[in-house]
């Protein structure tokens, strides 16, 4: 669209003048669409020789002044050659993608040294926003012509008196934008001035120190249509078309740049006929959004042709019973070119005169003319809802047309989602919350939709640019920007990192990697597609890679297509839990607006400078955060720092103090509200920096931290690993919601997370729930934790393949769910009042005793009073039986001992140590289970030696260790085997070790080490020692206890009383491949193999496993993936291996780490 003001040019003394009203100094003066041609023959020719001149007239441009032998085609696709209504000649269109690179030698500066002109004739018809370039060289330093945040910016650095920081000024004129612009300027470094002139006009001008600071060695190219990434990359580029781009070794003069001004403006002219334009429409938003949020909806209007209409209005109509106009923004051209008013509360007025583009749809930057905020009132059932355009009018200089031509599509189609029924307190999930909060006669319908999640929020937090910067041990640093930072340990260096906060927060409250990468190129938008996509940039197909100049114009390469091919984290979470809120806040809006899809149900804004945490903190104290399941946030300004000042310096890190008091008021508002209970916070970088750049795989540029906090962390862990791809990764695995086969992210280190029945170590200040057994029965038992009342507890039971035959509940209290799942029991109960000791006692089916694993408890959730959910402590503990359903006993402890190594230390009435589930116990009759039904008779405790391994002397067959059929795994699958206990040695501790065969047999004598190379597995927590004996000095390190499918594994060297000296085989493990010790506590180490026959296994391999036509694993028939269950028809031993033959003949591995088995039908 172009306007249609006429200015008179008068021709004086073979001098042109434009004869206008004389315009103010920061002011551009007006280029007339319909400026009246003057003839080029009147026009005097300078004779000011340019450095460079290149001709943008061809389809291969060439440097007419011979500078520059290769100008080169940067970004993705090329510039097009085209002409345009309002100028003589061709023309060289750019969109934002690509650009022309002139190659800089070293020497190019030193040619400048006396100065410099830089001259562009141009017509951009860009956003607004941000920065895009025209003709420029800038990276740390150089200089440039370009559009900043809506203005003509002129970008000039000078060393400020300091070779090794840069000084940058911006020079700023009005821009009209869709018009022909003369900008040239000017670097004098003799008068130590620089200027910008447009229009042959001066609009502003300021002091240098008489240099030109150079770029970095990054910025290696002068570019036309953007500015010089690194790896010859194009960033900021813009969207327009250029006509003139010249370089001038010298600073040209007043009158020199007034004879280009009016040359170049010379072939500005009215067009030959009026043409009225058709226009298409298209309202882009999501397909569905949550009560009580914010429904965001781009309004996009393309022109289909150039043509003359410069004004267009439309209406925005909406169901006002079911939306809110709450604002606007991202306005095409700026308030100035377009706005947005309420008309009343149904219907919104869009008015524009910002020039618009023939540019796709997907093209935002171009055709966008705002992004409406509408509040989703509240409903009581999901509603559709629609939202249409109506009454278009267009105008010619305010000259109405008659008929306008538009094509839209013109309505969208919404589905309001409204609060679960059985959601009673308000958080989106169906949990043992809503059944306390439930009446009595629907309890038993919501407890069937009950779910245990522990996370119900993740609270994403980026600081871009922000590194490596918390691990104790050391940090990058550097004194000069012209010198890479390195790690350094040096305690003084170190003092200059003044966050007391964050390093608290990060090592002792979080579980964090300082080894985590980011993805390459070390670039933010690569890194942000990468953690918001789920897949690393360089993974993905090329059209969908994008850079940072991309994701400022356009749209995810996903848009308009019917089946996303890498949807983001928002995406998956909107399809599988669209009953949940979700938002980001960003400093750096290309993450909202192209990286995002624009389809995505978020509710997202553009933060201030600072003001992003801010965001974040009021939103957590808001009523939407109640129901949102992430939100994501970026903060900027490490990034603006960096490229300011240079990272890893004294600057940078005295800038990243005002990070402690930005993290401290979120972490404080999740404290004040109760939510830091139940969200998972991630805090991240995207990268880090070098100098005043980044993108090398330089490790300052490469590393960063990667952070986690929440009510299942292990606090204080150093993690391993991790990039940027695995954010989504984490996000659906604390939401429980199934990762999509694009994401190829990964929980990185999954010993981050603590199962529940380890949380005790926590210390927190809950509710304890303990499952006391005995050989036929169990009792929950319940700890109570303050005042909080609870009334009601969800509970998941691993019944080790055995029947539930009663459940006995006291008075006042009503299972209200019994269910079993994959041998699972989902039992929760409901309370009248406030449970006392026990909240239910379990008898179990008598026949199902005699083969079966140990029943445990695995997940438990506790309802309040007031509808909040509590993660309580979980202990499994076994008792002596009586005989009756009194659930359970008291216990003997053993005298204590280092944790992880055979021995529980306890009090007699309390629970055990988390997750472990056997205790030391004084039976009060035969057969007892004492590990895992062995029938057994008690020996006197001895003095403990200071290993407390639990281990003692005995005399078994030497054969593989541990439990041939599964015996006290943590999956409860063995068979029960009666022996004869021996005494303990001195120093031993009172458990009872079961021979590794079958069944107990008399001792045979002594064979030659048969045990050499055997592999065994670490079913828990395990000490691995550097001597027999087991003390703190003398520990290598802890192995966490894990899933079956990853429990640790060490070959046997040889067995040493009740010790197993061993070699460390777990890759990645920091003592991989070194000969230790671990105890020969059946409790803790198994076989690597099953040796009895199961009656049927489940896969628990994340890749599957595969079945064989032979039982020496030749000839692959089926794969089998996770979690599918297949029946045994035997076992059967090849060459000193264990398979299973399956009930369809085919033949699988007994290896434990692949397959879980079941011992009873």
């Amino acid at each position: 669209m172009n306007s249609r003001v006429l200015t008179t040019i008068a021709l004086c003394s073979a001098t042109l003048i434009l004869m206008t009203t004389a315009a103010p100094a920061t002011a551009a003066i007006k280029t007339n669409a319909n400026q009246p041609r003057v003839s080029r023959a009147t026009t005097p020719a300078t004779a000011v020789k340019p450095f460079a001149d290149i001709d943008l007239s061809k389809a291969s441009p060439v440097d007419k002044a011979g500078a520059f032998k290769d100008v080169k085609t940067i970004g993705s696709g090329k510039p097009t050659i085209t002409d345009d209504r309002n100028v003589d000649g061709k023309v060289t269109a750019f969109d934002g993608n690509s650009g022309y690179a002139l190659p800089l030698d070293t020497d190019f500066y030193k040619k400048l040294d006396k100065g410099v002109t830089i001259e562009a004739f141009f017509k951009y018809s860009g956003s607004d926003s941000g920065e895009h370039d025209i003709l420029s060289n800038q990276q740390g330093g150089g200089l440039g012509l370009g559009v900043n945040n809506g203005q003509l910016t002129f970008f000039v650095n000078d060393r400020a008196n300091d070779g090794n920081v840069h000084h940058e000024q911006q020079l700023k004129g009005k821009l009209e934008r869709n018009k022909w612009i003369h900008a040239v300027g000017v670097i004098d470094t003799q008068a130590k001035e620089s200027r910008l002139y447009i229009n042959g006009q001066l609009a502003e001008k300021t002091t240098n120190d008489g240099t030109i600071k150079r770029p970095n060695n990054a910025a290696n190219n002068f570019v036309i249509g953007g500015d010089s990434g690194p790896n010859n990359a194009l960033q900021f580029g813009m969207t327009g078309e250029i006509k003139t781009a010249k370089i001038y070794d010298q600073a040209l003069t007043v009158d020199d740049i007034s004879q280009l001004s009016a040359t170049s403006l010379a072939d500005v002219h009215a067009p030959k006929a009026i043409v009225e334009q058709g226009f298409n429409t298209q309202l882009v938003g999501p397909s569905d959004v949550v009560a009580g949020h914010t429904y965001n909806l781009n309004v996009h209007t393309r022109q289909l042709k150039k043509g003359d209409i410069n004004k267009l209005e439309y209406d925005v109509v909406f169901d006002a019973d079911k939306f809110e106009y709450s604002g606007a923004d991202s306005l095409l051209g700026g308030k100035q070119h377009t706005q947005v008013t309420r008309k009343d509360d149904h219907t919104l007025h869009i008015v524009s005169t910002a020039g618009l583009s023939t540019a796709e749809a997907k093209q935002f930057s171009q055709t966008r003319l705002a992004r409406i905020q509408l509040k989703a009132k509240a409903t009581k059932k999901n509603v559709k809802a629609t939202i249409t355009v109506k009454d278009v009018t267009a105008s010619i200089d305010d000259k109405k047309v008659t008929k306008v031509d538009m094509n839209a599509v013109t309505e969208q189609a919404i589905t309001i989602h409204a609060k679960d029924i059985n959601d009673y307190n308000g958080d989106g999930i169906i949990g043992v919350g809503d059944v306390a909060l439930a009446p009595t006669e629907r309890k038993a319908a919501v407890a069937q939709a009950a779910e245990i999640r522990p996370y119900k929020h993740v609270v994403v937090l980026t600081t871009d640019g922000g590194g490596n910067p918390w691990d104790p041990e050391g940090m990058y640093y550097t004194k000069s920007n012209s010198i890479l930072p390195k790690w350094t340990t040096d305690k003084t260096i170190l003092s200059k990192r003044e966050n007391a906060y964050t390093m608290d927060l990060f090592n002792n409250k979080f579980a964090m990697s300082t080894s985590a990468k980011s993805v390459k190129p070390s670039i933010s938008a690569q890194n942000y597609s990468s953690m918001l996509h789920g897949i690393a940039w360089g993974e993905m197909e090329k059209s969908y890679q994008m850079d940072n100049a991309s994701a400022a114009q356009k749209y995810f390469a996903d848009f308009d297509k019917k089946e996303a091919k890498y949807p983001s984290i928002f995406k998956v979470l909107q399809h599988n839990i669209p009953t949940r809120g979700l938002a980001a806040f960003a400093e750096w809006d290309p993450i909202i607006n192209g990286i995002i899809e624009p389809d995505a149900t978020v509710q997202s804004s553009k933060s201030a400078a600072w003001k992003s945490f801010d965001d974040v903190a009021n939103y957590i104290d808001s009523d939407q955060f109640n129901d949102t399941a992430l939100m994501y946030m970026q903060s900027d300004q490490m990034d603006h720092q960096g490229h300011s000042h240079g990272w890893y310096n004294d600057e940078y890190w005295k800038t990243y103090k005002n990070y402690d008091a930005m993290f401290k008021r979120v972490m404080d508002n999740l404290e004040k509200t109760g939510h830091v209970h139940d969200t998972l916070v991630i805090a991240n970088a995207d990268h880090g920096g070098s100098g005043l750049s980044h993108g090398s795989s330089d490790p300052s540029n490469m590393d960063i931290f990667l952070g986690l906090g929440g009510e299942t962390v292990d606090a204080g862990r150093r993690l391993k690993g991790g990039s940027n791809a695995d954010i989504s990764a984490l996000v659906l695995n604390a939401l429980q919601v199934k990762k999509p086969s694009s994401m190829k992210g990964e929980v990185f280190d999954t010993s981050a997370f603590l199962p529940q029945t380890e949380l005790a170590k926590k210390k927190r200040a809950v509710e304890t729930v303990t499952l006391e057994r005995t050989t036929n029965q169990f009792a929950l038992k319940f700890k109570a934790q303050g005042n909080r009342q609870i009334r009601t507890v969800d509970t998941r039971i691993d019944l080790g393949g055995q029947d539930v035959d009663k459940i006995v509940v006291p008075t006042g209290a009503k299972v209200v769910r019994q269910g079993l799942q994959n041998g699972v029991l989902k039992l929760t109960l409901s309370f009248d009042r406030q449970p006392s000791d026990t909240l239910a006692t379990v008898t179990l089916k008598s026949e199902a005793t005699k083969s079966v694993g140990k029943v445990a408890i695995k997940e438990a959730m506790l309802g309040t009073d007031k509808g909040q959910e509590v993660l309580s402590d979980l202990t499994n503990k076994d008792v002596a039986s009586t005989g009756e359903a009194n659930g359970g006993q008291t216990t003997k402890p053993t005298e204590p001992s280092e944790s992880g190594d055979g021995n529980q230390t306890t009090k007699p009435t309390e629970p055990g140590n988390p997750g472990d589930g056997n205790l030391v116990i004084k039976p009060e009759q035969p057969g007892l289970p004492g590990d895992n039904g062995q029938t057994t008779k008690p020996t006197k405790p001895t003095k403990p030696n200071e290993s407390g391994n639990g281990g003692q002397t005995t005399k078994p067959k030497p054969s593989v260790p541990g439990n041939n059929d599964g015996h006290a795994s943590v999956s409860g699958n063995g068979n029960t085997t009666a022996v004869k206990p021996t005494k303990p040695a001195t120093g031993g501790s009172v458990t009872n070790v079961v021979a590794p065969h079958e069944e107990a047999t008399k001792p045979e004598k002594h064979k030659k080490n048969n045990l050499k190379g055997k592999i065994v597995y670490a079913q828990k927590k395990l000490g691995f020692y550097k001597k027999t004996t087991f003390t703190k000095k003398n520990r290598y390190k802890f192995f966490t206890a894990r899933s079956q499918n990853k429990w640790a594994q060490f070959k046997i060297v040889k067995k040493q009383g009740n010790r197993y000296q061993v070699k460390d085989i777990n890759k990645g493990s920091k003592t991989y491949g070194k000969t230790g010790y671990i105890t020969t506590n059946s409790k803790y180490v198994t076989s690597a193999e099953y040796t009895k026959k199961a009656v049927k296994v489940k896969v628990i391999n994340a890749r599957g496993l595969s079945a064989y036509k032979t039982k020496a694993l030749k000839g692959k028939t089926t794969h089998y993936k996770k979690d599918t269950v297949l029946k045994v028809k035997q076992i059967v031993k090849v060459k000193g291996k264990y398979r299973f033959q399956l009930k369809n003949g085919k033949y699988i591995t007994a290896d434990k780490h692949m397959v879980h088995a079941y011992f009873v039908k």
